[in-house]
């Protein structure tokens, strides 16, 4: 469970503990690190002249890769073709209430599996894997910890019609939740995002009431994992704070403690950290839905190797040339969220980037504030951007009373039992990039969304534009 409303968290908390023991696009100019003018709006230089949005300071050290091929450019502007994001199916649970009939998986039925959230996803051995958050099992004997998280996979091409999942299992038949040794995994610590290399896949999770994040590996089919180490850790100790993740970390450099991961090939290396095949970057953010959008890279190769990774700390103001250092207090944002958030400060936690394939540009999805009613697009042409302005692409309201709950509107009966006080919402944009498409007019991306109340996810489609 992630980005619930402030209101819902100890209630959650309560319920999880008893069910699973026994927008148009706003105008402006960007505030990415990439400047198109001779200054930027965020990022200190390790080498060289830069301009800094923050107060200042060069820790870290330089080490830019490759710039060969970079050119100054203007951030792209993102649009909506034909209106928001609509709804394919609910994707888990059992009953869609909007339809009043099953859904497509039945998790109740084959996998005790009645609610979950988030559901991030990556590709490894010929398999789309999902990557869900705290789960809700079936009444009765649970082989898995309460608020135990699951994790599915699909071999599904095409999205039009849903998305069929099978879940790692117990021989049972039971959902089986990810276990790494040494690493809390109880209310609010979840699987984040996952790459492959090889035969093994590599996973992300967060941890002390997503104050922390490790990197674990499995080599079976997410049926066992292995601890490789930390990689951001705000140093809260380890404890939630009224049943809920504190909304101050402890510490101001935590900056990948949610993170979203993307493997790139040689042939887009241009800027990043020098290294002999692929790369890994890592989309992050810190303190919990207070935070901007940072960026860090390593060489898959070396993975497990956490001193290989390299920090976005700026770009140089007259080239474009990104540069990096060695540690996570000098990274700096991509992009800023100030102002969009609640209290008009900065806003992510739950984040979603990837590079499509079809249009040419990085797509970065994210749900805004505490509150989050709704989900925000970005567009860049790097890594680092110039990211777009924010494109609204849904807003809750618009699934009202049809499969997002609203207390006081007459739909009482979607609502998940005893939580008829609070409102659903929205968070958790996880882009699945496997199924964009092509269209006449731009590309039709689809993505997983948590909706709260009920308790579960939907696949949604938006088709996007950008000039």
């Amino acid at each position: 469970m992630r980005g619930t409303p402030l209101f819902s968290l100890f209630v959650f908390a309560t319920l999880c503990a008893a069910a699973c023991g026994g927008m148009s696009s706003t105008s402006g100019s960007s505030t990415s690190g990439v400047s198109t003018s001779g200054s930027s709006t965020s990022g200190s230089s390790t080498s060289g002249p830069m301009t800094d949005a923050g107060s200042g300071g060069t820790g870290g050290t330089s080490g830019t890769g490759g710039t060969g091929g970079i050119t100054c450019t203007a951030p792209p502007t993102l649009g909506l073709v034909a209106g928001p994001a609509t709804k394919i199916c609910q994707l888990t649970g059992e009953l869609d209430k909007q339809l009043g009939q099953p859904t497509p998986n039945k998790t109740f039925t084959r996998f005790q599996l009645t609610g979950t959230d988030l559901g991030s996803s990556f590709e490894a051995g010929g398999k789309l894997w999902f990557l869900f958050g705290d789960s809700k099992p079936t009444a009765g004997p649970n082989p898995n910890p309460a608020c135990g998280d699951s994790i599915a996979y699909s071999v599904d091409t095409d999205p039009t019609n849903c998305v069929k999942l099978d879940f790692v299992s117990f021989p049972s038949g039971s959902f089986k939740s990810p276990s790494v040794p040494g690493v809390n995994l109880s209310c609010f610590n979840v699987p984040l995002s996952g790459v492959a290399k090889g035969s093994s896949m590599y996973v992300w999770f967060s941890t002390d009431c997503m104050t922390r994040s490790v990197l674990a590996r499995t080599d079976d089919g997410a049926q066992t994992f292995s601890l490789i180490g930390d990689v951001s850790d705000c140093k809260c100790g380890g404890s939630c704070v009224n049943s809920a993740p504190p909304l101050q970390s402890c510490a101001q450099d935590c900056h990948f403690v949610n993170v979203s991961a993307s493997l790139v090939p040689p042939a887009r290396a241009q800027g990043l950290p020098p290294a002999n095949g692929d790369h890994v970057l890592l989309f992050g953010t810190g303190k919990y839905r207070m935070s901007d959008v940072f960026l860090s890279a390593a060489p898959l190769a070396q993975i497990e190797d956490g001193t290989s990774r390299r920090y976005f700390t700026g770009v140089d103001p007259a080239s474009c040339a990104p540069s990096w250092g060695t540690t996570e207090s000098a990274a700096k944002p991509i992009f800023s969220t100030a102002g969009e958030g609640d209290d008009g400060g900065s806003c992510v936690g739950e984040v979603s980037v990837h590079y499509d394939d079809v249009m040419k540009l990085w797509i970065a999805m994210y749900n805004c504030g505490l509150s989050h009613h709704n989900i925000q697009a970005r567009a860049a042409a790097t890594p680092w951007g110039p990211w777009s302005a924010p494109l609204t692409v849904f807003d809750a309201a618009t699934a009202h009373c049809k499969y997002i709950y609203k207390s006081g509107a007459g739909c009482n009966s979607l609502s998940d039992p005893k939580r008829l006080n609070e409102d659903g919402a929205v968070y958790g944009p996880y882009v699945i990039g496997r199924y964009t498409k092509p269209t006449a007019q731009g590309a039709k991306l689809y993505f997983v969304m948590s909706t709260w109340n009920p308790y579960n996810t939907v696949l949604m489609e938006a088709e996007l534009n950008a000039h």
